[in-house]
């Protein structure tokens, strides 16, 4: 973390494309070590990953871990799906965020809300 914190202070916030490999393979090596203690290492690797404009290898990563359940990935393959115009794909996987972890699923949950704001904004009828 403290090596991905000084890449993206070094750039500004952005990650350069020759940190990204590094930094999500380090992440990937502690899950490797570590896949029960530190599963969210196999998350930050795939979020690097996203950060950088691999969207495939983030997704391939977040697809892994969403069948461990894992509320983050169904998150953020939210956020994918949403980018990509598939709404109800997203829908579903904020869903699945917020029924993995009820307790800690915030961001999906914001999410299903923005969503759902979106969707319904440009409607006269508010109802």
């Amino acid at each position: 973390v403290a090596r991905y914190q000084a890449a993206s202070a070094k750039g500004n916030g952005k990650l350069a494309a020759s940190d990204c490999g590094e930094l999500a393979s380090a992440f990937h090596n502690l899950y490797v070590k570590y896949p029960k203690e530190l599963i969210a290492a196999e998350f930050n690797a795939g979020a690097v990953y996203d950060e950088c404009g691999d969207t495939k290898k983030a997704e391939e990563i977040y697809q892994a871990l969403a069948k461990k359940n894992y509320q983050l990935a169904f998150n953020n393959l939210g956020v994918l799906a949403w980018k990509k115009g598939k709404e109800k794909d997203a829908m579903d996987y904020f869903k699945k965020a917020i029924e993995s972890d009820k307790k800690k699923a915030f961001a999906a949950r914001n999410n299903l809300a923005a969503v759902h704001r979106d969707r319904y904004s440009g409607k006269p009828d508010q109802a």
